[in-house]
């Protein structure tokens, strides 16, 4: 069962963006105010597009950034070298600092509570929303401590620009 788009808008307040964020949308609107709805959907998507043609280049730029620091790593290490310095003034440097990864969910969240540590613990957004969502088809209330808010945004479906 899905709650309506009308409910949601009649059970919620809507969102608003922070004010610095949503000043500069505003200044960005002016630029689509000679737009019909059909050339607002046409430019929307067309910067959806390029959003997505930017984030794989910057997914290609990761991938030489972290062939270029093993490399570094590599080097500097053989050559017992601390760091590097760039006829810009620039330094670089071999960074070492431990990387924690789960193995074990269960004794970890065993170990944060019997440590008392719980309040470290942090809820993943996207699995915050769907519990949400939930509760709100079951016609809940939202877990303590959270407000939710009705938040409407465009969406393209169909065609090759598939969200």
């Amino acid at each position: 069962m899905s709650i309506s788009r009308a409910a949601l808008k009649a059970q919620l307040p809507r969102f608003e963006q922070p004010p610095d964020y949503q000043s500069k949308v505003e200044e960005m609107k002016n630029h689509y105010h000679a737009l019909d709805a059909s050339g607002l959907a046409r430019e929307f998507s067309f910067m959806r597009k390029m959003k997505r043609d930017l984030e794989e280049q910057v997914r290609d730029y990761n991938v030489h950034i972290e062939a270029l620091s093993q490399l570094l790593v590599e080097t500097l290490e053989a050559s017992q070298l601390q760091n590097i310095k760039l006829l810009t003034g620039e330094t670089v440097t071999v960074h070492t600092e431990a990387y924690p990864t789960i193995q074990d969910k269960t004794l970890l969240l065993s170990w944060v509570h019997n440590s008392g540590l719980e309040e470290l613990m942090t809820l993943n957004f996207r699995t915050l929303q769907s519990l949400v969502r939930e509760r709100l088809q079951q016609g809940k209330d939202n877990p303590p401590g959270v407000q939710t808010y009705c938040k409407m945004s465009a969406r393209i479906t169909g065609g090759s620009n598939e969200e």
